[in-house]
Protein backbone atom coordinates (compact mmCIF):
# COMPACT_ATOMS: atom_id res chain seq x y z
CA UNK A 1 0.00 0.00 0.00
CA UNK A 2 1.37 3.53 -1.18
CA UNK A 3 1.05 5.86 2.40
CA UNK A 4 1.26 8.97 0.61
CA UNK A 5 0.17 10.41 -3.24
CA UNK A 6 3.00 11.52 -4.49
CA UNK A 7 0.83 14.21 -6.22
CA UNK A 8 1.60 16.15 -2.63
CA UNK A 9 5.25 16.07 -3.28
CA UNK A 10 5.97 17.53 -6.84
CA UNK A 11 3.61 20.96 -6.78
CA UNK A 12 6.88 22.40 -4.17
CA UNK A 13 9.24 21.71 -7.08
CA UNK A 14 7.32 22.75 -9.94
CA UNK A 15 5.90 26.06 -8.74
CA UNK A 16 10.15 26.68 -8.01
CA UNK A 17 10.72 25.90 -11.51
CA UNK A 18 8.08 27.90 -13.34
CA UNK A 19 9.19 31.15 -10.83
CA UNK A 20 12.82 30.88 -12.58
CA UNK A 21 11.33 30.03 -16.23
CA UNK A 22 8.95 32.78 -15.56
CA UNK A 23 11.33 35.55 -13.80
CA UNK A 24 13.87 36.32 -16.63
CA UNK A 25 12.33 38.32 -18.84
CA UNK A 26 11.42 40.86 -16.48
CA UNK A 27 15.33 41.30 -15.53
CA UNK A 28 16.86 44.18 -16.63
CA UNK A 29 20.93 45.86 -16.14
CA UNK A 30 23.57 44.20 -14.65
CA UNK A 31 23.02 44.04 -11.00
CA UNK A 32 19.12 42.33 -11.85
CA UNK A 33 21.20 40.01 -14.55
CA UNK A 34 24.02 38.87 -11.27
CA UNK A 35 20.98 38.43 -9.31
CA UNK A 36 19.16 35.80 -11.64
CA UNK A 37 22.72 34.15 -11.87
CA UNK A 38 22.66 33.79 -7.82
CA UNK A 39 18.85 32.28 -7.76
CA UNK A 40 19.90 29.98 -10.49
CA UNK A 41 22.91 28.87 -8.80
CA UNK A 42 20.78 28.48 -5.51
CA UNK A 43 18.36 26.66 -7.96
CA UNK A 44 20.62 24.11 -9.26
CA UNK A 45 21.98 23.18 -6.01
CA UNK A 46 18.34 22.57 -4.40
CA UNK A 47 17.60 21.10 -7.90
CA UNK A 48 19.96 18.51 -7.84
CA UNK A 49 19.12 17.50 -4.28
CA UNK A 50 15.34 17.27 -5.63
CA UNK A 51 16.12 15.67 -8.41
CA UNK A 52 17.76 12.57 -6.75
CA UNK A 53 14.54 12.48 -4.43
CA UNK A 54 12.45 12.70 -7.37
CA UNK A 55 14.50 9.90 -8.94
CA UNK A 56 14.33 7.71 -5.63
CA UNK A 57 10.38 8.73 -6.04
CA UNK A 58 10.15 7.69 -9.41
CA UNK A 59 11.61 4.20 -9.03
CA UNK A 60 9.16 3.64 -5.98
CA UNK A 61 6.40 4.37 -8.18
CA UNK A 62 7.21 2.65 -11.37
CA UNK A 63 8.19 -0.42 -8.58
CA UNK A 64 4.02 0.64 -6.75
CA UNK A 65 2.70 0.55 -10.57
CA UNK A 66 4.30 -2.58 -11.85
CA UNK A 67 2.69 -4.08 -8.50
CA UNK A 68 -0.98 -2.72 -9.21
CA UNK A 69 -0.73 -3.58 -12.56
CA UNK A 70 -0.05 -7.38 -12.06
CA UNK A 71 -2.69 -7.22 -8.84
CA UNK A 72 -4.89 -5.50 -11.28
CA UNK A 73 -4.26 -8.59 -13.69
CA UNK A 74 -5.45 -10.56 -10.33
CA UNK A 75 -8.07 -8.99 -9.51
CA UNK A 76 -9.78 -8.87 -12.68
CA UNK A 77 -12.43 -10.79 -12.33
CA UNK A 78 -13.58 -9.10 -9.12
CA UNK A 79 -15.25 -5.93 -10.70
CA UNK A 80 -15.49 -3.78 -7.81
CA UNK A 81 -11.81 -4.22 -7.04
CA UNK A 82 -10.82 -3.46 -10.56
CA UNK A 83 -12.71 0.07 -10.98
CA UNK A 84 -10.71 0.94 -7.31
CA UNK A 85 -8.05 -0.41 -9.06
CA UNK A 86 -8.16 1.02 -12.31
CA UNK A 87 -8.87 4.74 -10.80
CA UNK A 88 -5.54 4.50 -8.50
CA UNK A 89 -3.58 3.67 -11.51
CA UNK A 90 -4.27 6.69 -13.39
CA UNK A 91 -4.03 9.03 -10.79
CA UNK A 92 -0.05 7.66 -10.28
CA UNK A 93 -0.15 8.13 -14.16
CA UNK A 94 -1.18 11.71 -13.61
CA UNK A 95 1.59 12.03 -10.86
CA UNK A 96 4.12 10.66 -13.55
CA UNK A 97 3.96 13.22 -15.93
CA UNK A 98 3.86 15.82 -13.33
CA UNK A 99 6.90 14.28 -12.46
CA UNK A 100 8.29 14.37 -15.64
CA UNK A 101 7.56 17.78 -16.28
CA UNK A 102 9.50 19.09 -13.19
CA UNK A 103 12.61 17.12 -14.28
CA UNK A 104 12.23 19.09 -17.73
CA UNK A 105 12.02 22.35 -15.67
CA UNK A 106 15.01 21.72 -13.73
CA UNK A 107 16.79 20.57 -16.69
CA UNK A 108 15.71 23.66 -18.66
CA UNK A 109 16.97 25.77 -15.54
CA UNK A 110 20.42 24.16 -15.61
CA UNK A 111 21.09 24.46 -19.14
CA UNK A 112 19.87 28.20 -19.00
CA UNK A 113 22.26 28.42 -16.07
CA UNK A 114 24.96 26.80 -17.36
CA UNK A 115 24.32 29.29 -20.98
CA UNK A 116 24.33 32.86 -18.20
CA UNK A 117 27.80 31.59 -16.63
CA UNK A 118 29.14 31.53 -20.21
CA UNK A 119 27.46 34.83 -21.37
CA UNK A 120 28.71 36.39 -17.67
CA UNK A 121 32.75 35.52 -18.51
CA UNK A 122 32.52 37.19 -21.96
CA UNK A 123 30.04 39.85 -21.47
CA UNK A 124 31.41 42.71 -23.30
CA UNK A 125 29.37 45.06 -20.54
CA UNK A 126 31.52 42.82 -17.93
CA UNK A 127 34.93 43.77 -20.15
CA UNK A 128 33.62 47.71 -20.49
CA UNK A 129 32.88 47.96 -16.27
CA UNK A 130 36.70 46.36 -16.07
CA UNK A 131 38.16 49.18 -18.34
CA UNK A 132 35.89 51.51 -16.83
CA UNK A 133 37.03 50.61 -13.14
CA UNK A 134 40.94 50.67 -14.55
CA UNK A 135 40.52 54.17 -16.27
CA UNK A 136 38.77 55.52 -12.84
CA UNK A 137 41.99 53.98 -10.95
CA UNK A 138 44.41 55.88 -13.28
CA UNK A 139 42.17 59.10 -12.70
CA UNK A 140 42.10 58.89 -9.46
CA UNK A 141 46.35 58.51 -9.11
CA UNK A 142 46.06 61.36 -11.74
CA UNK A 143 44.19 63.59 -9.51
CA UNK A 144 45.87 62.75 -6.24
CA UNK A 145 49.03 63.64 -7.74
CA UNK A 146 47.55 66.97 -9.15
CA UNK A 147 46.35 67.61 -5.93
CA UNK A 148 50.20 67.03 -3.97
CA UNK A 149 51.30 69.37 -6.65
CA UNK A 150 48.34 71.88 -6.31
CA UNK A 151 49.49 71.38 -2.11
CA UNK A 152 53.01 72.01 -2.39
CA UNK A 153 52.51 74.93 -4.86
CA UNK A 154 49.67 76.33 -2.38
CA UNK A 155 52.48 76.16 0.74
CA UNK A 156 55.09 77.81 -1.75
CA UNK A 157 53.34 80.66 -2.20
CA UNK A 158 52.36 80.86 1.24
CA UNK A 159 55.53 80.55 2.07
CA UNK A 160 56.64 82.77 -0.29
CA UNK A 161 53.66 85.59 1.14
CA UNK A 162 54.50 84.78 4.28
CA UNK A 163 58.00 86.31 3.35
CA UNK A 164 56.53 88.93 1.61
CA UNK A 165 54.65 89.86 4.44
CA UNK A 166 57.68 89.71 6.68
CA UNK A 167 59.96 91.96 4.76
CA UNK A 168 56.88 94.29 4.34
CA UNK A 169 56.52 94.73 7.97
CA UNK A 170 60.31 94.89 8.49
CA UNK A 171 60.12 97.45 5.98
CA UNK A 172 57.38 99.60 7.76
CA UNK A 173 58.85 99.16 11.13
CA UNK A 174 62.07 101.00 9.87
CA UNK A 175 60.31 103.56 8.00
CA UNK A 176 58.27 103.93 11.57
CA UNK A 177 61.43 103.89 13.44
CA UNK A 178 63.54 106.19 11.70
CA UNK A 179 60.26 108.59 11.32
CA UNK A 180 59.69 108.34 14.94
CA UNK A 181 62.94 107.79 16.67
CA UNK A 182 66.06 109.21 14.18
CA UNK A 183 64.15 112.37 12.30
CA UNK A 184 63.71 113.91 15.18
CA UNK A 185 66.94 113.74 16.21
CA UNK A 186 69.38 116.65 15.95
CA UNK A 187 72.60 117.71 16.41
CA UNK A 188 74.02 120.69 18.31
CA UNK A 189 77.23 121.48 17.93
CA UNK A 190 79.73 124.47 19.01
CA UNK A 191 83.60 125.19 18.53
CA UNK A 192 84.60 123.71 21.53
CA UNK A 193 81.23 121.05 22.36
CA UNK A 194 78.86 118.51 20.74
CA UNK A 195 75.74 117.34 21.99
CA UNK A 196 72.17 116.18 20.68
CA UNK A 197 68.73 117.47 20.96
CA UNK A 198 64.77 116.19 20.18
CA UNK A 199 62.36 117.88 17.93
CA UNK A 200 58.87 118.28 19.06
CA UNK A 201 55.90 118.43 16.65
CA UNK A 202 55.53 121.63 14.88
CA UNK A 203 52.74 124.00 16.01
CA UNK A 204 50.71 126.11 13.88
CA UNK A 205 50.69 129.98 15.09
CA UNK A 206 47.96 132.79 14.59
CA UNK A 207 49.49 133.72 11.52
CA UNK A 208 49.70 130.25 9.42
CA UNK A 209 53.34 129.72 10.07
CA UNK A 210 54.83 127.39 12.33
CA UNK A 211 56.69 127.59 15.70
CA UNK A 212 59.27 124.39 15.77
CA UNK A 213 60.71 123.76 19.60
CA UNK A 214 63.54 121.28 20.75
CA UNK A 215 64.39 120.08 23.82
CA UNK A 216 68.57 119.34 25.02
CA UNK A 217 70.18 119.34 27.77
CA UNK A 218 71.09 122.25 29.59
CA UNK A 219 74.67 121.88 29.83
CA UNK A 220 75.03 121.00 26.04
CA UNK A 221 73.68 124.75 25.50
CA UNK A 222 75.63 126.06 28.34
CA UNK A 223 78.95 124.90 26.91
CA UNK A 224 78.65 125.79 23.66
CA UNK A 225 78.09 129.63 23.85
CA UNK A 226 80.84 129.29 26.50
CA UNK A 227 81.69 132.26 28.54
CA UNK A 228 79.18 134.21 27.59
CA UNK A 229 76.50 136.26 29.17
CA UNK A 230 74.28 136.70 25.63
CA UNK A 231 71.43 133.94 25.80
CA UNK A 232 70.45 134.98 23.11
CA UNK A 233 73.20 133.27 20.98
CA UNK A 234 71.84 131.45 18.14
CA UNK A 235 72.68 127.83 18.92
CA UNK A 236 73.47 126.01 15.81
CA UNK A 237 71.50 123.28 14.64
CA UNK A 238 71.81 120.13 12.20
CA UNK A 239 68.91 118.45 11.23
CA UNK A 240 68.90 115.01 8.73
CA UNK A 241 67.02 113.65 6.23
CA UNK A 242 65.83 110.32 5.57
CA UNK A 243 67.71 110.27 1.98
CA UNK A 244 70.96 111.45 4.41
CA UNK A 245 70.71 115.30 3.50
CA UNK A 246 70.94 117.58 6.40
CA UNK A 247 69.65 120.80 6.90
CA UNK A 248 72.09 123.55 8.97
CA UNK A 249 69.62 125.74 10.76
CA UNK A 250 69.60 128.12 13.92
CA UNK A 251 67.96 128.28 17.29
CA UNK A 252 67.18 130.41 20.14
CA UNK A 253 67.48 129.82 23.81
CA UNK A 254 63.68 130.22 25.52
CA UNK A 255 64.30 128.45 28.66
CA UNK A 256 66.76 126.35 30.48
CA UNK A 257 67.38 124.90 34.41
CA UNK A 258 70.39 123.96 35.79
CA UNK A 259 69.35 121.98 38.39
CA UNK A 260 67.15 119.71 35.51
CA UNK A 261 69.58 119.60 33.34
CA UNK A 262 67.23 121.03 30.71
CA UNK A 263 66.61 123.86 28.10
CA UNK A 264 64.01 124.67 25.38
CA UNK A 265 64.69 126.22 21.83
CA UNK A 266 63.48 127.46 19.15
CA UNK A 267 64.49 126.73 15.32
CA UNK A 268 64.85 129.70 13.09
CA UNK A 269 62.79 127.91 10.99
CA UNK A 270 58.58 128.98 10.86
CA UNK A 271 57.66 125.57 8.37
CA UNK A 272 56.22 122.78 9.41
CA UNK A 273 58.65 120.23 10.03
CA UNK A 274 57.16 116.66 8.61
CA UNK A 275 58.99 114.94 11.91
CA UNK A 276 58.24 115.37 15.72
CA UNK A 277 59.06 113.29 18.64
CA UNK A 278 55.61 111.87 20.14
CA UNK A 279 55.77 112.79 23.85
CA UNK A 280 54.17 109.93 26.64
CA UNK A 281 51.23 111.05 28.93
CA UNK A 282 51.87 111.82 32.53
CA UNK A 283 50.06 109.24 33.35
CA UNK A 284 52.22 106.85 30.98
CA UNK A 285 55.00 108.47 32.73
CA UNK A 286 54.00 107.35 35.80
CA UNK A 287 54.20 103.48 34.54
CA UNK A 288 57.99 103.42 33.65
CA UNK A 289 59.87 100.24 35.75
CA UNK A 290 63.02 98.92 35.55
CA UNK A 291 63.52 96.37 32.48
CA UNK A 292 61.29 98.41 30.61
CA UNK A 293 62.60 98.21 27.04
CA UNK A 294 63.86 101.86 25.50
CA UNK A 295 65.80 103.20 22.72
CA UNK A 296 68.51 105.93 23.32
CA UNK A 297 68.90 108.10 20.35
CA UNK A 298 72.04 110.94 19.63
CA UNK A 299 74.70 111.59 17.75
CA UNK A 300 77.79 110.65 19.77
CA UNK A 301 81.27 111.82 18.83
CA UNK A 302 79.53 114.51 16.15
CA UNK A 303 78.10 111.15 14.16
CA UNK A 304 74.49 111.05 12.61
CA UNK A 305 72.10 109.80 14.72
CA UNK A 306 72.75 106.39 16.29
CA UNK A 307 69.98 104.51 18.11
CA UNK A 308 71.17 101.84 20.94
CA UNK A 309 69.02 99.12 22.49
CA UNK A 310 68.53 99.28 26.21
CA UNK A 311 66.40 98.55 29.47
CA UNK A 312 65.49 100.65 32.39
CA UNK A 313 67.51 99.68 34.99
CA UNK A 314 66.79 101.95 37.45
CA UNK A 315 64.37 104.96 37.95
CA UNK A 316 65.39 106.07 41.45
CA UNK A 317 69.41 106.66 41.14
CA UNK A 318 71.12 110.18 42.67
CA UNK A 319 74.24 111.50 41.50
CA UNK A 320 75.49 114.72 43.29
CA UNK A 321 71.99 115.15 45.59
CA UNK A 322 69.91 114.81 42.56
CA UNK A 323 67.45 111.99 41.25
CA UNK A 324 68.03 110.37 37.32
CA UNK A 325 67.04 107.36 35.39
CA UNK A 326 69.65 105.30 34.92
CA UNK A 327 69.68 102.86 31.66
CA UNK A 328 71.96 100.26 30.11
CA UNK A 329 71.70 101.22 26.43
CA UNK A 330 75.28 102.59 25.23
CA UNK A 331 75.91 106.35 25.06
CA UNK A 332 78.87 107.91 24.99
CA UNK A 333 80.10 111.77 24.73
CA UNK A 334 77.53 113.34 22.18
CA UNK A 335 74.67 112.26 23.61
CA UNK A 336 73.52 114.12 26.01
CA UNK A 337 70.34 116.19 25.18
CA UNK A 338 68.95 113.14 23.01
CA UNK A 339 66.48 111.75 23.46
CA UNK A 340 65.33 108.42 25.22
CA UNK A 341 61.77 106.32 23.85
CA UNK A 342 60.32 103.36 24.71
CA UNK A 343 61.17 100.64 22.40
CA UNK A 344 57.22 99.94 21.93
CA UNK A 345 55.38 103.37 21.86
CA UNK A 346 58.20 105.26 20.42
CA UNK A 347 57.60 108.05 22.86
CA UNK A 348 59.72 110.10 24.12
CA UNK A 349 60.17 109.46 28.03
CA UNK A 350 63.13 111.18 28.78
CA UNK A 351 66.74 112.99 28.00
CA UNK A 352 69.47 111.82 28.42
CA UNK A 353 71.92 113.74 30.52
CA UNK A 354 75.28 112.17 31.06
CA UNK A 355 77.61 109.13 31.18
CA UNK A 356 78.11 107.55 34.18
CA UNK A 357 81.51 107.96 35.47
CA UNK A 358 83.57 106.56 38.29
CA UNK A 359 86.70 107.82 40.29
CA UNK A 360 87.87 111.08 40.89
CA UNK A 361 91.33 111.86 39.86
CA UNK A 362 91.02 109.80 36.71
CA UNK A 363 87.43 109.06 36.37
CA UNK A 364 86.42 106.16 33.67
CA UNK A 365 83.46 106.66 31.91
CA UNK A 366 80.99 103.52 32.00
CA UNK A 367 78.80 103.40 28.62
CA UNK A 368 75.63 101.64 29.95
CA UNK A 369 75.54 103.36 32.78
CA UNK A 370 73.76 106.32 31.28
CA UNK A 371 71.93 108.78 33.56
CA UNK A 372 68.26 110.10 32.72
CA UNK A 373 66.10 113.04 33.00
CA UNK A 374 62.76 111.82 33.38
CA UNK A 375 60.27 113.69 31.25
CA UNK A 376 57.78 113.97 34.31
CA UNK A 377 60.65 116.68 35.79
CA UNK A 378 60.89 118.30 32.04
CA UNK A 379 57.42 118.56 32.46
CA UNK A 380 57.02 120.03 35.34
CA UNK A 381 59.66 122.56 34.82
CA UNK A 382 57.79 123.45 31.40
CA UNK A 383 54.63 124.22 33.62
CA UNK A 384 56.77 126.57 35.56
CA UNK A 385 58.11 128.76 32.68
CA UNK A 386 55.20 129.06 30.68
CA UNK A 387 55.55 126.44 27.81
CA UNK A 388 53.26 123.67 29.69
CA UNK A 389 50.84 123.23 26.78
CA UNK A 390 54.22 121.82 24.67
CA UNK A 391 53.57 118.96 27.89
CA UNK A 392 52.10 115.55 25.82
CA UNK A 393 52.21 117.47 22.53
CA UNK A 394 51.63 115.00 19.77
CA UNK A 395 54.11 113.52 16.81
CA UNK A 396 53.67 115.31 13.85
CA UNK A 397 51.48 113.24 11.05
CA UNK A 398 54.24 110.53 9.46
CA UNK A 399 54.85 111.42 5.81
CA UNK A 400 56.27 109.36 3.21
CA UNK A 401 60.17 109.76 3.49
CA UNK A 402 62.39 109.05 0.17
CA UNK A 403 64.72 106.39 -0.37
CA UNK A 404 67.41 105.96 1.95
CA UNK A 405 71.59 106.45 0.91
Amino acid sequence: MLNLPLIRRFPVYACAALTLAGGWAGYTGIDVFHQRVAELESAEVEGMLASSQLRADLAALQHELGGLEAEAARLESTSADTVALRTRIAELENSLKEFHATLDQQNADLDELQALRGRLESDPLNNKLAELESNLRSGREKLDELVRAAVDSGRRAENRVTELEQREQREQDFESRWQDLMGPTVQISGENSIGSGVLLASRANEEGAYHNYLLTAWHVVRDIQGDSKDRTMPVPVTLYGRDGSKKELKARLLQYDADVDSALLELDHNERLTVGAGLASRERLAQVSVFQPIYAVGCPLGNDPIPTLGEISSIQHEVDGKSYWMINAPTYIGNSGGGIFDAQTHELIGIFSKIYNYGTSRPTVVPHMGLVVPLTKVYAWLDGVGYGHLAGAPAAKPIVASAPR
